[in-house]
């Protein structure tokens, strides 16, 4: 049986077991209301060439956010001029901190702000090879560009070459008279690259003299000279007198004083 003191003491101990749980629960939703409330909630800013401390001031006095940053991260940001009415907190921290090459993580009441981390600038590779023809002879003064780009280089007497480009290039490997190819660039490793002749070039015609022959069929140089440079104002009567003088290795010559006779034509000392 009960005494009255038990009694007392045991509703004592209940009713401060009670008075403890609505407390817990008071505090819960005042600080459920106060985090839904910054987050959720709306600012008036207004500012004309001000810090940034100046702005996280103006966000502080409205809101129950508090924000951590270090001076030497948010130093020389520039100065910040906005007008904001009634603008969620959310929306206006991302546009400004953005501004400014900062970003901000949320920590309880706590507003953390740190800079943009910069994008690491891709480095260029070397890349190195040697251009052959069919037979293995290097080919001098092909072209190796890269692609999409108008960076490139020519291979020296050996054929090699070796340039800087960006990650993942594709090279291009030209020559007059040669197929190009396309190749992956890869840094490290001595590309080989044999050029094969193309045939289409090949079978182009070659006005020699005054016919025509399948470059192909030729075994000699060929030299072309434009007409309109060589002639300029002077007078002349024949296409033999436009060429004297016009080609390296060329020699015209009279054949003669008389009336019609013609001339001779002597190139690197052969008739």
């Amino acid at each position: 049986m009960k005494t009255a003191k038990q009694s007392i003491d045991l509703e004592y101990k209940g009713t401060k077991k009670r008075l403890n749980l609505r407390t817990a629960l008071i505090s819960l939703c005042m600080f459920a209301f106060v985090g839904t409330s910054a987050q959720t909630g709306t600012v008036t800013v207004k500012l004309r060439n001000a810090s940034v401390k100046e702005l996280f001031s103006a966000i502080e006095k409205q809101t129950s956010y508090r924000f951590s940053y270090r001076d030497a991260e948010i130093k020389g940001k520039g100065n910040v001029t906005i007008s904001a009415t009634n603008r969620e907190l959310k929306q206006l921290l991302e546009g400004e901190l953005s501004k400014l090459g900062l970003k901000y993580a949320v920590s309880g009441n706590k507003i953390i702000v740190t800079p943009v981390a910069a994008a690491a600038s891709a480095q260029p590779k070397k890349v190195t090879g040697k251009v052959v023809d069919a037979n293995g002879e290097p080919v001098i003064g092909a072209t190796i560009k890269e692609q999409g780009t108008a960076n490139g280089t020519i291979t020296d007497f050996d054929g090699n070459f070796a340039l800087d480009v960006a990650d993942n290039a594709m090279l291009e490997v030209s020559y007059i008279g040669y197929k190009s190819q396309e190749l992956k660039a890869v840094a490290g490793k001595m590309l080989s690259v044999t050029l094969r002749e193309d045939t289409e070039v090949l079978d182009e015609v070659v006005v020699v003299g005054y016919g025509t022959q399948k470059k192909v069929n030729l075994t000699g140089a060929v030299s072309s000279v434009k007409v309109a440079e060589v002639l300029g104002d002077r007078p002349l009567v024949s296409a033999s007198e436009a060429l004297q003088g016009a080609v390296p290795g060329l020699l015209v010559s009279n054949g003669g004083n008389q009336a019609g006779t013609g001339k001779s034509f002597q190139i690197r000392g052969a008739y």
